[in-house]
């Protein structure tokens, strides 16, 4: 059974009031979309410059909401509501309350500017699925942790994973207040948000916020070896665990680099909590990538195989989805499908002709291109020998998923979120192969 949150008293812990009686039923989780109501969720009616959830009031509570957490009270909508000054600031003050009743969970959060997902899914796995909460998909901000606070059910989840991540400056002193994590995977560091931060160290340095809580208790972060000497690191370094150079006894489903170091994250933090490797072996076993992120299709009525790696894009996202794109296929005409990275900031060409310079490819692959300084990506691959009839720039999604309907072989798509690559893969003639 989940945790009913009237057992910690939403009203106090916010400085809010009911308006007529409390919810009679129990409250399990929130939610701001009222689409995703599955039945017994608080909806949080958050007004924003696009929208306002108050209008939605009616749909939250034909969905089953128990309550609701508002502004501006409807009477004439029948759900219980919960009247405070700032719909999000309750939010946040009932999940930080929350958090601060957790004595049992251990929770562990996981940083960084790349493959946070990925670790972690896989965390979440080595630990053990049957006792550890994960946040969904990437539920990742301060809006989302938050949300998923609410969902750990110390009957059930004795460590929680979760993924934290920022775009503007004063985001991680807002989610690691109310998280408070025990434990950090910290995953590397690249130019993604760039634009918003004045330099690399300053954008360290916020994202770096998280792991107050992990000095004060004593907790661990992991992190990979080459960021162990940082100067922004010195002050946790009684917390650091450093993962293993090597962990041959594991078979690992995937053989890139990018892979291994989260493998070699997760099994530090494991080897922390006294997880046996035999456990770990099996776990491992049953590893599938996070949608979008390294799954494998296969387009049936041409033989054609998509490598979909496009939830986002960063250069050592790029260069590690590259590799792992070639040793799958190696024997096969290759295609790359890339759109180009965003929110690098005014370093952004610089990196795009960098990607050109060290992604790897032989000869007969060919590159298809879109958005935003990828040109500086086709000349550096051009400059290195690549024909120049193997290098397209295309203007549309139309145009580059005509190029890929008529390739025969291997396509591997990246791009950031705002290109969603994925609209080029026919997924209803596919099957899923990985």
């Amino acid at each position: 059974m989940a945790y009913d949150l009237r057992s910690m008293d939403p009203a106090a812990a916010c400085g809010g009031r009911w308006v007529g009686n409390p919810p009679d039923v129990p409250i399990f989780g929130a939610a701001i979309d009222s689409r995703k109501i599955s039945g017994g969720e608080i909806f949080v009616a958050i007004a924003t410059d696009r929208d306002d959830g108050h209008r939605y009031l009616d749909r939250a509570a034909a969905c089953g909401a128990a309550a609701a957490i508002v502004e501006r009270p409807n009477p004439s909508i029948a759900i219980a509501q919960l009247e405070v000054a700032d719909s999000l600031r309750a939010l946040r003050a009932i999940a930080a309350a929350r958090r601060r009743m957790l004595s049992r969970c251990e929770v562990i959060a996981v940083a960084g500017s790349y493959g946070k997902t990925t670790t972690k899914e896989l965390l979440a796995l080595l630990l053990g699925r049957h006792c550890t909460f994960a946040t969904e998909g990437n539920l990742n901000n301060s809006i989302g942790v938050p949300l998923s606070i609410l969902r750990i059910d110390e009957s059930v989840h004795s460590r929680a994973v979760f993924e934290v991540g920022i775009s503007h400056p004063g985001e991680m002193a807002t989610i690691a207040e109310i998280l408070a994590p025990q434990h950090v995977i910290f995953t590397g560091l690249s130019e993604k948000h760039l634009e918003f931060f004045p330099s690399k160290d300053a954008l360290l340095e916020e994202k770096l916020l998280i792991c107050g809580s992990v000095k004060r208790i004593g907790g661990k972060i992991a992190l990979p070896r080459r960021l162990a000497a940082a100067r922004q690191f010195l002050p946790f370094r009684e917390n650091i665990l450093l993962p293993a150079t090597q962990h041959a006894q594991f078979v690992l489903p995937d053989r890139s680099r990018g892979f291994s170091e989260d493998f070699s994250l997760c099994l530090a933090i494991c080897d922390h909590f006294s997880i046996g490797h035999g456990a770990i072996a099996e776990r491992l076993s049953r590893w599938r990538p996070p949608h979008l992120r390294g799954e494998i299709y296969r387009h049936l009525p041409s033989g054609r195989h998509y490598y979909v790696d496009c939830y986002n894009s960063d250069l050592p996202a790029l260069l590690n989805g590259a590799w792992t794109f070639m040793d799958r296929f190696k024997n096969v005409p290759r295609l790359f499908a890339l759109g180009s990275m965003e929110e690098l900031g005014p370093e952004s060409e610089k990196i795009h002709r960098n990607a050109g310079r060290r992604l790897q490819f032989s000869k007969g692959d060919r590159f298809v291109l879109i958005g935003g300084h990828v040109d500086a990506i086709a000349h550096e691959l051009l400059r290195r020998g690549l024909p120049g009839c193997d290098v397209k720039l295309c203007c549309s999604h139309a145009e580059m998923k005509l190029e890929i309907d008529r390739f025969a072989g291997a396509v591997f798509l990246k791009g950031s979120r705002i290109h969603q690559m994925e609209m080029l893969v026919d997924f209803a003639n596919c099957e899923k192969v990985l």
